[in-house]
């Protein structure tokens, strides 16, 4: 890891004559990883992020993949305040400890680097608040999921704010699409104090705080923890806003000679209802011929018709 520090103009800024969509790629030869940008338009002063634990397998082996985060001012003399979040095993390169705030100043294309420090330590939770608008990007260079289950790989993933979380989150059937066995992990963050959390209408979890550390004022848990190897879509509410991120688990977590289970750790933010769309367009990536991805998969959520199938107007 490196201490925490900003770097100087090392953000990228795309401008467009007409409204466009850009997709991040992350290739490497054995890893990869991706996110959609938020334009600039839709970023928010606040953010509460998802991020994953350093494993200690790591350590084990004598190296260290930490997890990030990355924030870019989009104004000059950007304030912004960054308070740990995590668990009792947190903390930064830079020696922030869990609750503690510290505070820069960023300059139209800054980019604030805080990577974490020490096995078992977490990022989620973790809170940016900025008095101009800024972007947020979160991940690990290579994470296994849950800890223990290898093989790794990198994640990222664009934060959303929090002025965009919403009531509401319809989770999809998984096991299909990349046919793993055991149902994917979620994390869910409260945005403000006393959050309910139901699955399908029932009530599962409580969030006293919004002070960022775990069993407070985030969980985890799986999609469908009832009985192994059930999947079937589920409704992840609060009484109150909160954020749900999804994430694949490593092949390990099912089976280490189950070759159809082999896909590596990826995370995504779920969008709520509130924040749903009547059009989408959306790329696949195809790079590289002799390293091509040989499927791709979308998850489609959508109101059925009488029958229960995809309703004509779509």
């Amino acid at each position: 890891e490196r201490p925490d520090e900003v770097f100087p103009d090392a953000g990228i800024h795309i401008v467009a004559d007409d409204p466009i969509v850009v997709y991040v790629i992350v290739r490497y030869y054995y890893t990869s990883g991706g996110f959609l940008p938020i334009p600039v338009s839709k970023l928010g002063k606040k953010y509460i992020v998802s991020s994953y634990p350093v494993d200690p397998l790591f350590a084990e082996n004598n190296y260290y993949l930490p997890g990030y985060v990355g924030i870019v001012a989009a104004y000059d003399k950007t304030t912004v305040q960054f308070t740990l979040g995590g668990n009792y095993k947190t903390q930064t390169a830079g020696g922030i400890l869990p609750e503690q705030t510290v505070q820069r100043t960023l300059n139209k294309g800054d980019v604030w680097m805080i990577s974490t420090k020490g096995s078992g330590s977490d990022l989620t939770g973790s809170q940016i608040v900025s008095d101009k608008p800024v972007a947020v990007v979160t991940g690990n260079e290579c994470v296994n999921i849950p800890i223990g289950k290898p093989w790794c790989d990198y994640i990222v993933e664009m934060a959303i704010p929090t002025y965009s979380w919403g009531y509401n989150y319809h989770i999809p059937n998984t096991s299909k699409l990349p046919r793993r066995k055991y149902a994917p992990l979620l994390r869910i963050l409260a945005k403000e104090k006393n959050t309910t959390l139901y699955r399908d209408g029932k009530e599962f979890g409580f969030l006293k705080s919004t002070n960022g550390m775990e069993g407070n004022g985030w969980v985890e848990t799986r999609m469908n923890p009832e009985v192994p190897y059930t999947h079937y879509p589920v409704v992840i509410s609060g009484d109150k806003p909160i954020s749900v991120t999804l994430y694949n688990p490593s092949a390990q977590d099912d089976d280490t000679t189950n070759t159809n289970a082999y896909n590596d750790p990826f995370y995504m933010t779920i969008i709520p209802v509130e924040q749903y769309s009547k059009e989408i367009l959306f790329c696949s990536p195809g790079l590289f011929e002799s390293r091509r991805f040989e499927e791709n998969y979308i998850g489609f959520i959508y109101q059925t018709d009488s029958t229960g199938n995809l309703p004509d107007n779509i």
